[in-house]
């Protein structure tokens, strides 16, 4: 129980963001440089790449599996709230703060490029 209310919070924001560089990585291939926020729209790539379609499925599941962390952390806190003590759950927020700030606010503004 103590090992996945520690990593559950970090996947939750970890697993989206390693699949959308990815999916950032293959458009670099393909456009030369990274995609740039308002000016490159990830739906308008017409590649005809079959792995840059892939990547954007998979980081469609990886959303879903980021969001699946989330919840199942909050059931495993709730679950055994009793038994998680006061510092232990400020931990497990912090993790889960941490790991979503970087998710949003990253350097190459990934997550707004894909929300354009």
């Amino acid at each position: 129980m103590s090992f996945a209310t520690f990593v559950l919070p970090l996947l939750s924001g970890l697993v989206p963001l390693s699949a959308l560089y990815l999916l950032a990585w293959r458009a670099h291939l393909n456009i030369g440089h990274w995609p740039r926020y308002m000016l490159d729209d990830p739906n308008n790539f017409q590649f005809n790449d079959p792995w840059y379609d892939r990547l954007d499925g998979l980081t469609c599941i990886a959303d879903g599996i980021g969001w699946c962390c989330l919840y199942a952390s909050i059931a495993l806190t709730i679950r055994f709230s009793p038994q998680i003590t006061m510092r232990r759950r400020i931990i497990m927020v912090c993790l889960f703060l941490v790991s979503w700030t970087v998710f949003v606010h990253e350097p190459n503004q990934l997550f707004w490029w894909r929300l354009d």
